[in-house]
Order: C-alpha cells, then sequence, then structure tokens
C-alpha cells in the first residue's frame, strides 16, 4: 500500500478478514508484526498465527467486521472499534463488538493488540 497513512494502513487489515484471505492478513505484518487479544497471554508473531486463524475462518459462517468508528495519532496508532457479525454454530446471528489498537510505522502494522468480550464467542 504505497503511500498509506497509519489509519487507511488500520481499515486494509479488515479487507483481507472479510475475504477470508489469511496470507493477506499476515502480509500487512511483514516480518516482525505482532497480534495480542485480551484471551492471549502475550504477543505472538502474527506469521506463527496464521495456522490458528485458517482454522477459525474455515469454521466460521458470513465472518464479516464491520468497522464503526477510527482514530489516528500523531506518533502511527491507531484504534479502531468493529463489530464482528457471523453466525454461531447452531447458526444463530451474532454481532461481537470490540476495539483494535495498532501500532503502524512504514505502512507495516507493527503491533495489533485486540478487546474483545470473549463470553461473546459462545
Amino acid at each position: 500500500m504505497a503511500n498509506s497513512t497509519p489509519l487507511e494502513t488500520a481499515h486494509a487489515y479488515f479487507s483481507p478478514w472479510n475475504a477470508y484471505d489469511v496470507d493477506a492478513i499476515v502480509a500487512l505484518f511483514g516480518d516482525c508484526g505482532t497480534f495480542w487479544d485480551n484471551q492471549m497471554p502475550s504477543p505472538r508473531p502474527m506469521r506463527d498465527l496464521a495456522p490458528g486463524f485458517h482454522s477459525l475462518l474455515a469454521s466460521t459462517n458470513n465472518l464479516v467486521f464491520e468497522v464503526v468508528e477510527s482514530f489516528a495519532a500523531e506518533d502511527g496508532r491507531v484504534v479502531v472499534e468493529w463489530i464482528m457479525r457471523g453466525e454461531k454454530a447452531d447458526g444463530t446471528p451474532s454481532a461481537i463488538p470490540g476495539i483494535d489498537v495498532f501500532g503502524i510505522k512504514s505502512e507495516a502494522i507493527k503491533a495489533v493488540r485486540a478487546y474483545m468480550n470473549p463470553s461473546a464467542l459462545s
């Protein structure tokens, strides 16, 4: 994404999720970008999490992230409020709100910290 702002890079993160394209998600992180959510003990390299995200997307029906609101700080941090919509295993619709905090430098995602209610997943 040549000449992208941090906000544009953060928004671009959601397109491959909606397209079920884990390889494109991982590519946004470069070689050393990390991911952490509030259910994980510590951040991990995004490339190491790719197999788990492949499994998640393979077992999810109609998963779509909808960006609700976002803002960028001058230092490359971006906060995005989102709703993850999809269907639970029994076919009932789900809508899980969350927030991602991005660290972005040189058009690459260096870190994502994701916060959501884990009980909403069940």
